[in-house]
């Protein structure tokens, strides 16, 4: 039994000025071939599920592809997706014979001239490869689904956590369940709804009612009902503007089209039904601060999900440091801005001494101008770490030139490349402990609550600085998103699209 395994993973934020090259996948993650084996075995990543699960059984060969990933950001241009589907389709092409193939997908990739780029990659695979060759693939929980992309795959496995705890687990879901098709015990038959709801994702915490109670719906569908394969939810990644952006239910059963489409309308109507209850308030940066100053519990987090480069942000928006600065916050530490000119400016500096910086605000979003001042560089460092957050655990992250400057007795750490402060190990390696400090900012929007929640004694504070991913949907111009469309149309009544 010979399973291809392959990758490409991006999601486009399109209000983001930083459009993705080939470039951006070469300095995160592109390995070929056994490479991709090598890069993730033992990893709690997709893939490293996959690996694993495959290396159990016998008579089982991996035949390896391509591994690409890129931090979320702009528009992917046309040059690099051709790029990365030629490289796929050329190795799976030149090593068959293949049983079946396993794709990590995200499933919210826009390319310059292609809205379903996902969709536009199984299809080339199936006109490959036959109808006969099964494929298997799973998407993040934000995905875009696409008729064009489940009309294509034989299963599609969705995350089903947020933070995204669970993608070892799913990785190993997709191996089980492309295995059990090739042997004929699996006839996957499914039922797909997409409903005219388009929510910020960070309003899908599935460890928070009332996401948990719709995920424990779902859970206990799977077991009640054996017929049932996989039951599953992609609540669109908005940011992506695209006219598949949209809340998505995919129930797929063992050879029973009719059980599939009654669980789907019931988790449809039901998701419909709770859409109100989804929707939450943010508070200002200003008020944020305000109330953390206060609070004698212990470490406050600030979550600048607003400006969260794991959303396509740019990371480099400074509103919550320039609030704590004008609130005359002491104790605190910022993660991180990445603006690779004042690196570069505090590396020459050198450790110990003062620097004239004009600190971010050069790329994001016109609210945001940048702090000039005179910084104190405390520390440089090469910004390589080791992951502990379940989604990366035990693979490399890589934050480039690093440095840590104070302003006002505020720390702020400064990166060269944009990342998203999911891991608490992003302050450790630069010497700063969360846990002594009164106040933590971090640019992330639900991902750090996997290492941080548990520390932050004093509180989480979710705020609307204003940025690229801000959840206030009114800071934006839609130009492709299907309309009418919940929230933005308020009397929108329901149907499936």
């Amino acid at each position: 039994m010979r399973i291809a395994l392959g990758q490409i993973v991006h999601e486009t934020n399109v209000f983001n000025p930083l459009s993705t090259t080939i470039e951006q996948f070469k300095e995160r993650d592109l390995f070929f071939d056994e490479a991709v084996i090598d890069r993730y075995r033992n990893s709690s990543w997709v893939l490293g599920g996959m690996i694993n699960y495959l290396e159990e059984k016998m008579n089982v060969v991996i035949v390896p592809t391509i591994a690409a990933m890129a931090t979320p950001s702009g528009m992917v241009e046309k040059d690099a997706y051709e790029f990365l589907k030629k490289e796929l389709l050329k190795r799976l092409a030149d090593k068959r014979p293949l049983d079946g193939v396993l794709l990590s997908l995200h499933g919210a990739m826009v390319v310059s001239n292609n809205f379903d780029p996902e969709g536009d990659l199984v299809s080339a695979i199936k006109e490959l490869l036959g109808k006969d060759i099964p494929i298997v693939v799973v998407v993040d929980f934000h995905a875009n689904l696409s008729r064009r992309m489940i009309n294509n795959v034989d299963c599609c496995v969705v995350y089903r956590t947020y933070p995204h705890i669970d993608t070892y687990d799913r990785g190993r879901e997709a191996a089980e369940i492309i295995i059990n098709i090739i042997k004929g015990d699996f006839k996957p038959t499914f039922s797909f709804i997409k409903l005219p709801m388009a929510i910020p994702g960070s309003f899908f915490k599935t460890r928070e009612y009332p996401t948990s109670k719709l995920m424990s719906f779902l859970e206990e569908i799977v077991m009640d009902d054996n017929k049932v394969i996989n039951t599953s939810i992609a609540v669109g990644f908005i940011y992506s503007d695209v006219p598949d952006a949209t809340f998505s239910v995919l129930v797929t059963s063992n050879a029973n089209k009719k059980i599939a489409l009654k669980w789907s309308q019931k988790i449809a109507r039901k998701a419909w039904n709770m859409r109100q209850d989804f929707l939450k308030d943010l508070i200002s940066p200003e008020q944020a601060v305000a109330e953390a100053l206060l609070n004698k519990k212990g470490l406050c987090l600030l979550s600048d999900g607003a400006d969260n480069p794991g959303g396509g942000a740019t990371g480099d928006d400074v509103t919550v440091l320039r609030a704590l600065l004008d609130a005359g916050a002491r104790n605190s530490s910022v993660g991180v801005i990445a603006d690779p000119e004042s690196v570069h400016m505090a590396v020459a500096a050198g450790v110990g001494n003062i620097v004239e910086l004009n600190l971010g605000g050069k790329l994001s979003s016109k609210n945001s101008e940048p702090i000039s001042g005179k910084f104190y560089v405390k520390t440089i460092s090469d910004g390589n770490f080791i992951y502990k957050f379940p989604l990366f655990r035990n693979l490399p992250g890589k934050m480039g030139l690093t440095v840590v400057l104070v302003l006002s007795e505020i720390e702020i750490i400064v990166t060269e490349k944009r990342i998203q402060v999911s891991d608490a190990e992003i302050f450790r390696i630069m010497g700063i402990e969360p846990r002594d400090r009164k106040i933590i900012v971090v640019k992330s929007a639900v991902h750090f609550r996997a290492t941080f929640e548990k520390i932050a004694k004093g509180g989480i504070w979710e705020i609307d600085s204003g940025g690229l991913s801000s959840a206030n949907l009114n800071n934006y111009s839609f130009k492709n998103l299907l309309r009418p469309v919940f929230p933005l149309d308020k009397n929108t009544d329901y149907y499936e699209i």
